[in-house]
């Protein structure tokens, strides 16, 4: 706990300079006289500093939720216990992390304290995605003629965590390059259980009545046996593009909707029993290692709360740097990426050279930014204008991936949902 300080306001410094000046004056005009208005000054601010005693205040501050989904909104209750003398004027302060939003309540109230009581007041917030710290309550206590304040800045942690929207997706075609030897949902070039016909043979003994082909069985005169492609499990990995030019936008910006999408396809891909890495290029790279299961979907989710815009390299340098380090042969690698640039594209031929299969799922930069920016015939046309320029990249990145743009005006389960992820 920090000490409290006194601290002078405006009106006693006043009072203090005008009580120099006067004894500066009688010095310099030998006029003693005038030493009499020294008087009521230093009385009024003798009283004053005895009136007001140095505050022993305990501060608590309590959170409805510590894990919540972002835009949801979380209550804080501070409570105030005075353990000194009575407090006239007190103003409690708590420090609302930058980047949630007020909804209701104050985070400042004035009180009075007497000893040994506990008072309490409370507000809401509407939390953005990412993992906040409440760390200081600056208390204030004034005397009544408001000359003095001890000032002190009581630390009470406090963490709260807003993981990223998550829209559920009924169906996403998997396929991958190479398959892992466990049972999926993933078809693959193997012949086993599946659902998928692969082709005809004859029937072997053993076969499961369900496999037998019985027009195929009539045509040829013998028992037919239907042939299904074996369904494997797959390593995924997402790559979100976290560079500096993700700060594009408002209060939401391009790198909270990489976000969402990211954390909505590891959800499907860990629901239906695949692995799912991640590796976030901006500012210092972060690797979640593949794995499945629900443990490991709030990893996922943890790590894509903590992203925020870092760093200017390019992203073809990232890829080649540092990319390549941690991808699993074989694995389907969607990239997130607003693609505000051509080395987002360089990057995606790195990777197909590398033998890999590569998505890319874009949140449009020109439909987040129309969200914040006046219409115009102005604005209408440089919005246009960007929209061809960025089409033909995307284009031209098409030779080497499979490329899904979202507009964010529309509902992300009509993009996610038409994907075929392999």
């Amino acid at each position: 706990m920090s000490e409290a300080k006194l601290l002078f306001s405006n009106i006693a410094i006043i009072l203090a300079a005008s009580a120099f000046m006067s004894v500066i004056l009688a010095v310099a005009t030998m006029k003693w006289w005038l030493l009499a208005s020294l008087y009521p000054i230093l009385f009024v601010l003798f009283v004053s500093r005895f009136l007001i005693k140095e505050p022993v205040l305990s501060i608590q501050r309590t959170l409805d939720r510590e894990l919540v989904l972002e835009g949801e909104d979380v209550e804080v209750k501070i409570r105030v216990h005075n353990a000194g003398p009575t407090l006239n004027l007190v103003l409690v302060s708590d420090f609302v992390p930058e980047g949630l939003e007020l909804l209701e309540g104050n985070p400042s109230h004035l009180m009075s304290l007497k000893h040994g009581e506990t008072r309490e007041f409370r507000y809401r917030v509407e939390t953005k995605r990412g993992m906040w710290a409440f760390e200081n309550v600056q208390v204030d206590v004034m005397d009544p003629l408001g000359l003095f304040t001890w000032k002190q800045v009581i630390p009470v942690k406090n963490y709260l965590t807003a993981l990223p929207e998550v829209t559920w997706i009924k169906r996403v075609e998997l396929r991958a390059i190479r398959t892992r030897p466990t049972p999926g949902h993933v078809p693959s070039k193997m012949i086993g259980e599946g659902m998928d016909f692969h082709g005809l043979r004859e029937y072997v003994p053993g076969d499961a009545m369900r496999k037998i082909n019985w027009k195929a069985t009539a045509r040829h005169a013998r028992l037919i046996s239907n042939e299904y492609e074996a369904e494997k499990r797959a390593d995924v990995i997402i790559v979100v593009d976290s560079r500096e030019v993700n700060a594009l936008g408002g209060r939401v910006n391009a790198l909270d909707y990489s976000a969402r999408v990211a954390a909505s396809i590891a959800h499907y891909v860990l629901q239906v029993g695949n692995r799912v890495g991640l590796i976030s290029l901006g500012g210092v790279p972060r690797w979640v290692h593949p794995d499945h299961g629900s443990k490991h979907f709030l990893r996922i989710a943890y790590a894509l709360s903590s992203l925020r815009p870092r760093g200017k390299e390019p992203f073809d340098f990232l890829i080649r740097n540092f990319v390549n380090v941690y991808l699993t042969p074989g694995a389907q690698i969607i990239i997130i990426t607003p693609f505000l640039d051509e080395s987002v594209a360089k990057g995606v031929k790195i990777l197909r050279r590398s033998g890999f299969r590569v998505i890319v799922v874009s949140p449009s930069p020109i439909s987040i930014e129309s969200q914040i920016v006046e219409g115009g015939k102005e604005v209408s046309l440089a919005s246009k204008i960007l929209e061809l320029e960025r089409n033909t990249l995307m284009r031209k990145m098409a030779e080497d991936a499979e490329v899904y743009d979202w507009d964010i005006k529309r509902p992300l389960k009509a993009i996610l949902g038409g994907m075929k992820i392999g």
